[in-house]
């Protein structure tokens, strides 16, 4: 009944861990992680505002209506002195004038609806929209500069757990067997059937263990904290049940040259784009600057109805008119003609900028290129040391049960197949690393 309990509790669990390879891992993430999210929301910025520059190319209309009431009638006062000529009394009548007239209502409400259609800017209007439009591929390049920083996120997280796992079962496997050997030499110091054996070489066998049940607990913790740092990033719960799973005999030598890997990076580098980008941002901006040479041509149009409660005020007359207005630059103290100077040097020193992280693009990658190119060579000996420091441990593990070799040379044997194979391991670590940087600054994945 126990043993029944026992494989539905260990079936129970698999159903409830959910595993993820590398690839689901990267898939996960790049659904889940809010930085993702963040710059999808941060195009659509940039789209709207596309779009409200692109709305310099219709008429604005602008309705005004006007509701006013006065305290009293306006009104319009004459005062003079007026001389008439009468013929028949044969000389001029003087009189005094004192007329106040009511010239409108109190009470007065008007509708004035008027357009304004731009005709010729210089240039301006196209430039601004160009910016704009440019601005929202600018946010297209954060979308995948995102996406390549969440991807090598994921997969230096994923290496840095395999490692630690392998690491963590090594160290396990090591303690197990030199945990065998303190009770195979225990039992040789109590039955006295070796000679070779002293009390010192039991102790010294004992501390040995403990040093490895050391590293066992050391290596499941960074195991833990890799694979927390990885669902982290991956944009799951902290406490998610998950496990990751992967192939150990997934390592292949890309054998891309390097001078087509700086090839592809300056065409997919994000950086390199984002500044191409930036380049011909500040060609519009130059355009822009030049514009304000050229007169701006606007066709203004309105039409005004309007009511006073006085019938006979010309209030009440309806009217419309359509003008053409252009504003002409003559002189604004050399603003523009600097303005145009400053646009061009950052421009210059923008291009400079980009010369400069090709330069240190190139420099980056043919250092990853030799580190992993040196790292692969190192894996491939280490595979043979692996094997014969294999065959060594197990040689002198019956050799020691025997009574032919002494604890120290049992002891050395075990440590050196633990050292060879945390070497082999950690060049593994560092060659997927590698590879994930260089995938990380061209901006796409390594061809094999």
């Amino acid at each position: 009944m126990k043993k029944i309990l026992f494989i539905l509790f260990i079936v129970i669990e698999l159903v409830a861990t959910e595993n993820f390879t590398l690839g689901e891992s990267i898939n996960e993430a790049l659904v889940n992680n809010k930085k993702n999210n963040i710059s999808i929301l941060a195009l659509e910025i940039a789209k709207h505002q596309y779009k409200q520059a692109q709305s310099a190319n219709y008429p604005s209309l602008n309705l005004q209506l006007i509701a006013s009431r006065l305290s009293k009638d306006p009104s319009m006062i004459i005062k003079d002195d007026l001389d008439v000529y009468v013929a028949a009394l044969g000389g001029s009548l003087s009189f005094d004038l004192d007329i106040d007239t009511k010239i409108a209502g109190r009470d007065t409400r008007l509708a004035k609806l008027e357009m304004l259609y731009p005709l010729y800017t210089g240039g301006k209007i196209t430039s601004i929209i160009q910016q704009a439009n440019l601005n929202k591929l600018l946010a297209k390049e954060d979308i995948n500069r995102t996406k390549i920083n969440i991807i090598f996120d994921v997969k230096q997280y994923f290496y840095a757990y395999r490692l630690s796992s392998e690491l963590f079962v090594l160290a396990n496997d090591v303690y197990i067997r030199m945990k065998n050997l303190e009770k195979l030499t225990k039992q040789f110091l109590e039955e006295g059937d070796s000679l070779n054996i002293k009390k010192t070489d039991y102790l010294n066998m004992q501390v040995t263990v403990a040093l490895i049940s050391s590293k066992v607990a050391s290596f499941k913790i960074k195991k833990e904290l890799s694979k927390a740092a990885l669902k982290n990033v991956m944009g799951l719960k902290y406490n998610s049940d998950v496990d990751f799973i992967y192939d150990t005999n997934d390592i292949s030598y890309k054998n891309e040259s390097l001078e087509m890997i700086i090839k592809d990076a300056y065409f997919n580098n994000n950086d390199l784009s984002k500044i191409n980008i930036v380049l011909d941002i500040y060609k519009e901006k130059i355009k822009e600057a030049k514009a304000q040479y050229y007169p701006d041509i606007v066709l203004v149009a309105n039409t005004t109805r309007a009511y006073n409660s006085y019938k006979y005020s010309k209030i009440n007359d309806n009217s419309w008119s359509v003008s053409l207005v252009a504003t002409i630059p003559l002189f604004n103290g050399f603003v523009t003609q600097n303005k145009i100077k400053e646009k061009e040097l950052k421009k210059i020193k923008l291009q400079e900028n980009k010369y400069l992280l090709e330069d240190g693009l190139a420099l980056l990658i043919n250092n990853e290129f030799i580190k992993s190119s040196y790292t692969y060579k190192q894996i491939l000996l280490l595979k043979n040391a692996k094997e014969i420091a294999s065959a060594n441990r197990d040689l002198n593990v019956r050799a020691y049960r025997i009574d032919a070799v002494t604890p120290k040379e049992v002891i050395e044997a075990q440590l050196s197949k633990a050292y060879v194979e945390i070497d082999y391991l950690v060049h593994v670590h560092d060659y997927l690393l590698s590879l994930a940087k260089i995938e990380h600054l061209i901006g796409k994945k390594i061809k094999n």
